[in-house]
């Protein structure tokens, strides 16, 4: 795990057959931070300092949400947001 987020490696996770991107930066010790994005955002969108000031204490985990930028959707992405909200709201 890197521990910076400009070194972090960008990885894959597969759940339920969907395919999610994510990069973690800091230590695997204490509490870990799970970074939730807006909309449409990507793990690019995230400023490295304050994901670096994060991890100075912290596992810090960033991801990509089901079909945002490099993850995959089991399905087309609905088109209003009534029906994002219902189709985020999965089972892990």
């Amino acid at each position: 795990m890197a521990n910076t987020y400009v070194d972090a490696v960008t990885k894959r996770v597969d759940v339920n057959g969907t395919s999610f991107l994510y990069r973690e930066a800091g230590e695997k010790n204490g509490i870990p931070i799970v970074l939730l994005h807006h909309l449409t955002a990507v793990l690019d969108d995230w400023d490295p300092r304050t994901i670096d000031s994060l991890a100075q204490k912290h596992r810090v985990i960033a991801f990509n949400n089901r079909g945002v930028g490099g993850s995959k959707a089991l399905r087309q992405t609905p088109s209003t947001i009534w029906q994002r909200m219902q189709w985020l709201s999965f089972e892990l």
